[in-house]
């Protein structure tokens, strides 16, 4: 149901892990089933590394030992690390060349449909939507949220800060997502809007 992820999202998210969860990283990946990561990180390429479920149950452990709050800030701050591992890797390295040649005025938009497309390679499919106000990804399946239900806002803190910090560095300007939509809360998806 969750799909397969690719070598490179596991990579940025098993670093990602290990720096946020510090003495409780290798509890979390063997509780999760993904111990083979622990001295192991996948390479930075497309190729499978790991089944959606493993990601899925590696969030549900995360949430099962913190709870909703401490959830909400872990993702947070894994947010931050994805960001960081995201834009360090090929994918960031040739969008960071290719902005600069996007007209300013279209460089927002350019930003959204890049990060649809790299989202979608990553781990799931997405849909990109438009008013006046904001474009909205809405993503088809949510490893962090899947299965998770009664929660009280909006759980993916990991996406809005890593959208929003991709965001300043590719469109040109300060860039403000808030998940608006949010499949623990009974959404039918993940829903992101960037804010224009």
């Amino acid at each position: 149901m969750a799909g397969e992820v690719n070598a490179t999202t596991m990579r940025v998210v098993i670093q990602s892990v290990k720096e946020v969860s510090g003495r409780q990283f290798e509890p979390l990946l063997h509780a999760a089933g993904m111990a083979r990561f622990i001295t192991h990180l996948p390479p930075d390429d497309l190729r499978p590394a790991a089944d959606g479920e493993e990601l899925v149950r590696l969030f549900h452990v995360v949430y099962g030992m913190l709870g909703e709050s401490c959830t909400r800030l872990f993702h947070r701050n894994c947010g931050v690390r994805f960001a960081e591992g995201t834009i360090q890797g090929t994918w960031g390295r040739t969008m960071l060349a290719l902005a600069p040649t996007i007209p300013v005025a279209e460089r927002s938009a350019w930003f959204v449909h890049k990060l649809a497309e790299m989202a979608e390679r990553s781990y799931s499919r997405q849909t990109v939507s438009e008013d006046d106000q904001a474009w909205y990804l809405s993503a088809e399946i949510c490893h962090v949220c899947l299965g998770l239900t009664g929660i009280h806002a909006p759980l993916c803190a990991s996406a809005e800060v890593m959208y929003a910090l991709l965001g300043d560095q590719l469109a040109g300007r300060h860039v403000r997502v808030v998940e608006v939509e949010c499949a623990a809360m009974g959404a039918p998806h993940c829903k992101y809007a960037i804010y224009k």
